[in-house]
């Protein structure tokens, strides 16, 4: 398919990426087979000026064990980093840090799916010495 008119692809290619960025705004926590979501937290903060700003987002120990982890941006600027802290995948507890760019915010949402445990099959949360 050829396009005769530069004004066309140029609509189209505008149309194209106000759908893609609808999408990702509008994403939202799915359940993958077998998995539940068993917690929903959206991280934010605003803008600071000449700092950096970093939050930390616990979750557990509970009656299930994580399973799959989803972390978004749903920042319109880059967010920076994040990272696991402690627990994770496999435990039934997790710990994560957030850290924005210099003088920016930051806005995140998280998503852990897990299974439920019977309260004989709990494992008991790490510790860090």
């Amino acid at each position: 398919m050829r396009f005769r008119s530069p004004v066309l692809l140029l609509a189209v290619c505008i149309v194209a990426t106000t759908v893609l960025a609808a999408q990702r705004v509008q994403w939202e926590c799915e359940q993958d087979v077998g998995d539940g979501l068993i917690w929903h937290y959206d991280v934010r903060r605003p803008h600071r000026s000449g700092g950096y700003q970093e939050v930390e987002a616990e979750y557990g120990p509970m009656d299930a064990n994580i399973t799959d982890m989803k972390i978004d941006s749903l920042s319109e600027e880059d967010n920076g980093a994040y990272w696991v802290v402690s627990g994770g995948i496999g435990r039934n507890y997790i710990k994560l840090k957030f850290r924005s760019k210099k003088s920016r915010g930051l806005h995140y949402r998280v998503c852990l799916y897990g299974l439920r445990l019977p309260p004989t099959l709990m494992r008991a949360p790490e510790r860090l010495p």
